[in-house]
């Protein structure tokens, strides 16, 4: 039977598994390209695309994992697909599945990491197709160096997770209400106040034993 100190042990690898929810949470490159895709964009409806879908993508996460541990409880892989026999059916569709997504999804993010790149370092210069294609070539390149020297994803989603979620979901949401809100309410302060506190302490410390594990 799982006991409650068991399901709510407090160890370093809580704060492993904090910068990767973070990450998993990181949505905001989609939002612009969502409000300019909706019928009648504003304010009021771009809110409520985004509580609707944080909160069905916090249910799914939720289930997923909780019934995920519950099956093999301390024995839980950090791919969970690893503890299924790979003989089986489901679980090489479900490896095609996850694969295909992968290599989908992959331009998707090489966009606007090319964008961002050719912003920050040629702002002045007009595009260039051979340009493009050279960063494209080299996102693409570091990339596969990266997954193929890098032990496992979780140590990437964690380094990720602890630097950019951190500052991009917790820390500068935060600021940009203290700073932008003139008419700001005392619980609203406070909520953004814990939002940016809070953010930069799990962000540092997730970072800090990362690198230890990393090390060690």
């Amino acid at each position: 039977m799982l006991s409650a100190s068991r399901l709510f042990k407090i160890s370093e690898d809580v704060f492993v598994a904090i910068p990767i929810v973070m990450f998993a949470f990181t949505c905001q490159v989609n939002v612009f390209s969502i409000y300019t895709e909706l019928q009648r964009p504003n304010i009021r409806r771009m809110t409520r695309v985004v509580k609707r879908s944080v909160g069905i993508t916090f249910i799914i996460y939720c289930l997923i994992g909780l019934f995920g541990f519950l099956q093999f409880l301390d024995s839980t892989k950090d791919d969970i697909l690893h503890n299924y026999s790979v003989t089986s059916p489901g679980i090489a569709v479900a490896r095609a599945g996850v694969g295909i997504t992968l290599l989908m999804a992959f331009p998707m993010n090489v966009f606007p990491c090319r964008t961002t790149l050719e912003i920050m370092c040629f702002p002045n210069s007009r595009v260039s197709r051979w340009r493009s294609f050279f960063l494209t070539v080299l996102i693409v390149f570091f990339s596969a160096a990266l997954a193929i020297y890098v032990p496992g994803i979780n140590a990437v989603f964690g380094l990720m997770g602890s630097v950019c979620s951190s500052v991009v979901c917790f820390v500068l949401p935060g600021l940009f209400v203290l700073r932008l809100d003139s008419e700001i309410t005392f619980s609203r302060k406070c909520g953004a106040l814990m939002l940016t506190i809070g953010g930069s302490v799990l962000g540092m410390v997730s970072l800090a034993i990362n690198i230890k594990q990393l090390i060690m």
